[in-house]
C-alpha cells in the first residue's frame, strides 16, 4: 500500500507514502468492521485558532469486498465537513483545476484531506470545543454512489 501527499498552494492533496501500520492498528481496533472506515480524523493544522482558515484529513480504508472510487486533486475532495458550533464555511471563487479519479482496492487506504482549494474555507470564528461531522463521497463499482459519516471532536483556540 502506498501513498503520498504533495503540497500544492498550502493545501494537502492526494498521490501515491506508506500507511501499512495504521491499517493493521486499525484492524486490531476495529474487530468485525466491513466496509469503508473513516479513522485518524484530525484538523490541519494541528491547533486550530480562531480567525484562521483550516482543512481536514482522514485516513480512509476500503475493508469492502470492492474497489472504490472518489475525487482527488487541488480543487475537489470527496470529503465535507459540517460544523455544531465556532466554525463558518465560506464558500468562494471556485478552482479550475481538474481532478483525477482515485482506485482504492479492497484492504487499502488512503489519507483524504478537504477542502483543499475547492472553493470552500472552513473559518474558526470562536474559541471552544466544535464537533465536525465528516463525510466522505465514493463510488462503488457498480456504478452506486455511497458515504460514510463519523464525527470528531477539535478545540479550537483563542487568537493571540
Amino acid at each position: 500500500m502506498t501513498l503520498a501527499i504533495a503540497a500544492v498552494a498550502g493545501s494537502l492533496v492526494l498521490t501515491t507514502v506508506a500507511f501499512t501500520t495504521t491499517t493493521a492498528a486499525f484492524a486490531a481496533s476495529c474487530i468485525g468492521c466491513t466496509g469503508v472506515q473513516v479513522a485518524g480524523l484530525h484538523t490541519m493544522p494541528p491547533i486550530v485558532v480562531v480567525h484562521s482558515t483550516f482543512g481536514i484529513g482522514a485516513i480512509v480504508i476500503n475493508l469492502s469486498p470492492s474497489t472504490i472510487t472518489f475525487i482527488a486533486g487541488p480543487c475537489d475532495t470527496s470529503l465535507s465537513a459540517t460544523f455544531n458550533n465556532n466554525v463558518l464555511i465560506k464558500h468562494s471563487e471556485r478552482c479550475l483545476i481538474a481532478a483525477h479519479l482515485v482506485k482504492l482496492r479492497p484492504g487499502q487506504e488512503a489519507l483524504v484531506t478537504g477542502p483543499n482549494i475547492s472553493g470552500i474555507e472552513y473559518q474558526a470564528v470562536a474559541a471552544g470545543q466544535t464537533t465536525a461531522s465528516v463525510t466522505f463521497h465514493y463510488q462503488i463499482e457498480n456504478g452506486h454512489t455511497a458515504s460514510v459519516t463519523k464525527q470528531f471532536v477539535f478545540t479550537i483556540s483563542p487568537s493571540f
